[in-house]
């Protein structure tokens, strides 16, 4: 009994991380805490973006084409993904170490 018990109390701290095998528009960021794993977007949005097409290579800033992050929708999303990883199906795939399924 104890077993599950301590089992029970990882399994509800890895629901404050983004599960390893997930990525956040395109960004390996397993394994994070959800706010560093929007950091980590949100760094990304900053850096020049490289357009090729066909033998032309254009960089943009990411100022001049408006991309920024929808910090609080992209919360709301993370949380909604994670909610199906709080049932109990979430923890007997914590028990057997299988990775939830991609939101």
């Amino acid at each position: 009994m104890a077993f599950l018990i301590v089992q029970y109390v990882l399994f509800q701290a890895s629901l404050q991380r983004i599960p390893q095998t997930w990525t956040v528009a395109g960004l390996p960021v397993g394994g994070q805490p959800i706010d560093a794993a929007l950091d980590a977007v949100d760094q990304a949005l900053r850096t020049p973006l490289t357009v090729r097409y066909r033998d032309q290579t254009l960089l943009l800033d990411p100022a001049d084409v408006e991309l920024r992050l929808d910090r609080e929708g992209s919360r709301a999303r993370i949380a909604r993904a994670l909610a199906d990883e709080q049932r109990p199906s979430g923890f007997v795939r914590f028990l057997f170490r299988q990775p939830p399924p991609p939101p």
